[in-house]
């Protein structure tokens, strides 16, 4: 008895994935995925913010509006900041904790829990 042949082979699946992925919308809601590309605080999104930095919105290719948004790495509420290029670098380097949203807190309440928590020593906290 013969088995029928797979109709998909190898590349066709990869094909298949990749395109599931780039059209999921869980992947282009991760903050620190600033390449869209579903894998959150890797180089690939430090050289891309750093680039951004440099020769501004020419090099959004992708979502400029999504890329924008998970650009804030760390919640504060300023898109292409310097603290979240910085805060960026140090989750790679795994120098610090990746934020998470303070749900549940007063705008008060998060503030506080953000200076506090993720200041540096010799950071001046306004």
């Amino acid at each position: 008895m013969s088995y029928p042949k797979p109709k998909l082979v190898l590349g066709q699946m990869w094909l298949i994935t990749f395109l599931l992925l780039s059209i999921s919308p869980a992947s282009a809601q991760l903050r620190g995925d600033i390449n869209l590309n579903a894998v959150a605080y890797e180089v690939a999104d430090l050289v891309l913010f750093a680039n951004y930095l440099q020769y501004g919105d020419s090099v959004l290719l992708v979502d400029p509006e999504q890329q924008s948004a998970n650009s804030d790495v760390n919640w504060d509420d300023f898109r292409w900041s310097m603290a979240d290029f910085i805060h960026l670098a140090r989750v790679i380097l795994n120098d610090a904790p990746e934020v998470v949203e303070p749900t549940g807190l007063s705008q008060h309440d998060a503030e506080t829990w953000m200076t506090t928590m993720y200041a540096l020593p010799n950071d001046t906290v306004v």
